[in-house]
């Protein structure tokens, strides 16, 4: 029993108003009261089925829309579409439902020469109300069949993810398998929006190798001091009495300034090192205040974060030559970053207004720098 209008008189006056529009999903959509995404399958549907003869006409004229864009699409997959459309015309004809036919239709492509599998990634243009955006992926089946299977190894475990449901818990594993393969082995996302915990640890000294001893003799790890200070949440800085960066020990013979150490040093920094600078450190290149090339180091205490037209303008070879032409941006003898004139020995700060919430500013006012 139909209860809705056929299809196939629907679909070729679709076609005949969309032929002379330069955009006739999105005119067709306002004018219809549909969306430009329904409209726009039903102009792709259309085209399949605007010219067919007179016997195909009839044969389905009793189908509906849905009925026509799934054998339309299984048109589409192979390489002799009009045997496709027969299998599947002579199929519906048979009283399949519509989730009967697209397994038929799989089958009918399969059986008549199919095209290469597609390999296609595309993302919703905006987000929903909810904040969410969407992805669809197309790949060959033993590759899709080998993602699912890497998936599944990095779902998350214990009691809670017991009641989960399955689409959530590939969410969870994807976002699993991404980090596992991240190059610095670390959260593969930008981390400009993840709370940052700065924590001043007095009568503290960074000793190196990720160790903080305390006047008391006791030598305690940064997990040890963030675990006992924060629950396992967003980034944590640790500074020692002295108001060094303590927690990037391990990037030190490093040539670029990995995630972590980026990450330290943007909280420490909220904006580019130079006077008056309005671009966010996050967003800011490493700058070794000691180059590199004259043996300079990757550490807390060696790098600072400038902009690309700040880093650029750099004067690197004073230290070798002596030359000053534009300056250099770098740290005072307390580790605050800043940066000097040309032949100016005083330190000029960035006083951008939310500086003073930097992670800096709030060690030194907790510390009486």
């Amino acid at each position: 029993m139909n209860l809705l209008p056929t299809g196939l008189e629907i679909l070729q006056h679709i076609h005949a108003l969309a032929a002379d529009l330069p955009d006739p999903a999105t005119t067709l959509a306002a004018e219809l009261g549909y969306t430009s995404r329904t409209v726009g399958s039903w102009i792709a549907t259309a085209r399949n089925w605007a010219t067919v003869d007179e016997e195909t006409a009839d044969r389905v004229a009793s189908y509906t829309i849905e009925q026509l864009a799934i054998i339309s699409r299984a048109m589409n997959k192979s390489r002799d579409p009009e045997a496709v459309r027969t299998t599947l015309i002579d199929a519906t004809s048979r009283g399949l439902t519509c989730d009967q036919l697209k397994i038929k239709a799989d089958e009918a492509v399969q059986e008549n020469q199919p095209k290469k599998p597609r390999t296609a990634l595309t993302f919703s243009t905006r987000a929903d109300g909810t904040g969410t955006k969407f992805a669809q992926l197309a790949l060959p089946s033993l590759q899709m069949n080998k993602l699912q299977a890497l998936v599944r190894k990095h779902w998350p475990t214990g009691e809670e993810a017991k009641h989960m449901t399955e689409s959530l818990r590939n969410g969870i594993g994807f976002l699993n398998l991404l980090a596992s393969t991240s190059v610095d082995g670390g959260d593969p996302w930008d981390i400009t929006l993840t709370p940052a915990f700065p924590i001043a640890l007095p009568g503290s000294k960074y000793v190196g190798d990720g160790k903080f001893i305390t006047t008391s003799g006791d030598i305690l790890t940064g997990a040890d001091i963030a675990n006992a200070t924060l629950s396992e949440y967003g980034y944590v800085t640790i500074y020692d009495g002295d108001g060094n960066i303590g927690c990037c020990y391990l990037l030190k013979q490093e040539r670029f300034a990995t995630k972590q150490l980026r990450a330290a040093l943007a909280i420490d920094q909220i904006y580019c090192a130079h006077e008056q600078c309005t671009t966010l450190a996050a967003f800011s290149q490493g700058h070794h205040v000691w180059p590199h090339k004259a043996g300079g180091e990757t550490t807390s205490g060696n790098i600072v974060l400038a902009c690309k037209p700040h880093n650029l303008a750099n004067d690197d070879d004073r230290y070798i030559d002596g030359t000053e032409k534009n300056g250099w941006t770098g740290r005072d003898e307390h580790g605050k970053a800043g940066s000097k004139r040309p032949h100016e020995e005083e330190f000029h700060y960035n006083t951008t207004p939310g500086v003073e919430r930097s992670g800096r500013a709030i060690i030194e006012a907790e510390l009486g720098l």
